[in-house]
């Protein structure tokens, strides 16, 4: 189809009437051993917030694995903030976005020219054989360097005889 944008999620704030507000009790027909409520709200306060979201699934277990096996870095983590901002944002918590949105830019790496990937190939591979080569240098040279350690001969051996006087 024709690509386009479309509305996936929704914020409002104000004042939010209530669906009961002209009708009666839901709990007229239900039999409860507790004692319904007598009477609803009318009305939320003046600075309520509410967030709509047009579906569930970008926070859905599978969708979340998918994308954290196809996207590099941490950009899966995306629709989790997304949801947490959400919260925050409607019970008026400006504190924790504050804090929260600080660290969470995504940092992409400008894309390479196939030269550009070869070259940092090479050095990479070369910087790994000089380091190899500075290891067996060392080893070597520790090796001819040390001394031999001589002891003592002080004890006899299991087979040897003690000299008869």
């Amino acid at each position: 189809g024709e690509q386009q944008s479309h509305v996936v999620a929704v914020s409002v704030q104000g004042v939010f009437e209530s669906f009961f507000k002209d009708r009666p009790s839901p709990w007229v027909d239900v039999d409860t051993s507790s004692a319904p409520p007598t009477s609803f709200l009318e009305a939320s306060s003046t600075n309520a917030r509410l967030v709509v979201f047009g579906s569930a699934e970008f926070v859905d277990d599978f969708v979340l694995e998918l994308s954290r096996m196809l996207l590099t870095q941490d950009r899966f983590l995306n629709n989790l903030l997304l949801l947490q901002n959400a919260v925050d944002w409607s019970m008026e918590d400006l504190d924790l976005l504050t804090i929260r949105a600080r660290g969470s830019n995504v940092r992409i790496l400008d894309p390479l020219t196939p030269q550009e990937q070869s070259m940092w190939e090479f050095i990479n591979y070369a910087l790994a054989l000089l380091a190899l080569l500075c290891i067996a240098a060392l080893w070597g040279w520790r090796k001819r360097q040390e001394q031999p350690m001589y002891l003592e001969t002080t004890q006899r051996s299991f087979h040897e005889r003690p000299a008869s006087s």
